[in-house]
């Protein structure tokens, strides 16, 4: 059995590029034995094939992490063992952006193997179902953080809204789902909702609190206070954070215009604000410190061809 496993560990290196068969002979092979998935012998040459296949569809600056990290993940759960399994996996790759296919196979694919309805054909379907959102709201961070941390329980932009998963620092949010969709649950202090109503009642650009439509408290904010003593309040999506929409050479030209309404800010990761616009300086007149003023904080949205800029997550504002 050694002489005929090096034989066949021999042939099948030879289907892999020769910078990357290091990494596949040091963390993905290992891991296609120890799932079982390496039985005959031509499973070998199958599984170093499908590798390189897969490989070439990885962007460059990602292909490292791929194969250390996001491909032996998916080996583990036990969704690629067959020559059929990386068909449908490859399938499933062409679906979507070059930059979020590692994502999807270390964060994504994993945790969804592990659910009972888990095919293929489910998989895509599901990428189907985040177009439809994508190309409502458009292609951004926000979008694809939503789907991929529930991918495999979206639900159609037509069905009955209910909230999802998000995780972030700070306060607790739900986006909704279906017909809900760009409707946003944000869990916070009452000290820092007073601090948004506020804002808001003072003209400030900031996310907008939603209101009841009818019954006893038509024109009264969508908010409730939690049993934990938490205030839930309803409020609508603002758009694409500015760092991101700068991040876009189009949107260079209405880099004077958001400068004069958010002010300027730091080279850091989160991009702290360091000179006041217009709507901080609102802020501050009107005796609110909101606590948390980066580029990911203000969000831009270009409305007959203006950009207008609000700022938003009030989880951390108080009343001075």
């Amino acid at each position: 059995d050694w002489e005929k496993n090096a034989r066949n560990y021999s042939d099948s290196i030879g289907e892999i590029g020769e910078k990357h068969k290091r990494d596949y002979a040091w963390k993905v092979l290992p891991q296609l034995i120890l799932a079982d998935a390496v039985k005959k012998d031509e499973d070998w040459k199958t599984h170093a094939k499908n590798y390189q296949q897969s490989l070439d569809m990885i962007p460059e600056e990602d292909r490292f992490r791929y194969a250390m990290f996001a491909l032996p993940a998916l080996i583990r759960s036990g969704a690629v063992k067959v020559d059929e399994d990386w068909k449908g996996y490859r399938d499933n790759l062409r679906l979507m952006p070059e930059k979020q296919r590692m994502e999807y196979t270390w964060k994504v694919l994993p945790k969804m193997a592990h659910s009972k309805d888990c095919t293929w054909k489910r998989a895509g379907e599901q990428w189907g179902i985040l177009g439809e959102y994508i190309k409502e709201f458009g292609d951004l961070d926000f979008i694809w953080k939503t789907g991929m941390e529930n991918f495999g329980k979206l639900r159609p932009p037509k069905s009955r809204g209910r909230p999802m998963d998000f995780k972030k620092s700070g306060s607790k949010l739900y986006p909704l789902d279906g017909r809900l969709s760009g409707v946003i649950l944000r869990e916070i202090d009452e000290s820092a909702y007073e601090a948004w109503v506020r804002a808001t009642d003072a003209g400030i650009r900031c996310e907008q609190i939603l209101k009841c439509e009818k019954g006893e408290r038509k024109g009264q904010y969508r908010a409730k206070k939690t049993k934990d003593g938490k205030i839930l309040v309803a409020c609508l999506y603002g758009g694409e954070n500015l760092h991101e929409f700068l991040s876009k050479k189009e949107n260079q030209k209405y880099k004077k215009e958001i400068r004069r309404q958010a002010g300027t800010f730091d080279y850091s990761w989160h991009g702290w604000q360091v000179e006041d616009g217009e709507i901080s300086r609102a802020l501050k007149e009107n005796g609110i410190l909101h606590g948390h003023l980066h580029k990911r904080n203000y969000v831009v949205r270009v409305i007959d061809g203006k950009a207008v800029v609000q700022v938003i997550d009030f989880d951390r504002a108080m009343v001075q």
